[in-house]
């Protein structure tokens, strides 16, 4: 029977390898699961932030761009503010304009845009013409400068 002993001694051995290498091949399998889990904990955290960034980018654009319209709708408003001051200063300065400067006034005063009283007079010592009165009216110079412009047609006899 040492034929059979070697036999069970030889099966013995290799049952004995097999259950090693089972034993090893569950610790490796039980190892990558642990780090398979591990790396899925990684990936849902990742996932997390990401989709915080995203959320926080998202609100970052959302609010740029309502600044930039915001920023676009003002400067629409500083240029017509400073093509209506132009055209402001133009009615109030130029002596030339007739009419329509009295009635654009007149217009701009009754909309609401009425001039502050100033302390000083308008055109430096005195009024516009040079008169003492000073009161800062932008229409002080009106019947001068209509008697002026009679004069100059001949029309004042």
């Amino acid at each position: 029977m040492p034929q059979q002993e070697d036999l069970y001694l030889r099966l013995s051995q290799i049952l004995e390898c097999e259950i090693w290498h089972h034993k090893q091949t569950r610790a490796e399998l039980f190892a990558e699961q642990c780090r398979n889990d591990e790396l899925q904990i990684d990936i849902q955290q990742q996932a997390h932030v990401m989709a915080q960034w995203q959320e926080a980018c998202q609100t970052s654009y959302a609010s740029l761009e309502e600044h930039r319209i915001q920023n676009a709708s003002l400067k629409r408003e500083m240029e017509e503010l400073a093509v209506e001051l132009a055209r402001s200063k133009r009615l109030t300065s130029d002596p030339f304009v007739g009419a329509a400067a009295k009635s654009g006034m007149a217009e701009m005063t009754e909309a609401g845009f009425k001039k502050e009283p100033s302390s000083e007079p308008v055109g430096g010592e005195g009024g516009a013409n040079g008169d003492e009165g000073g009161d800062g009216d932008p229409e002080a110079w009106w019947p001068d400068f209509i008697r002026d412009v009679q004069e100059h047609l001949g029309q004042l006899r």
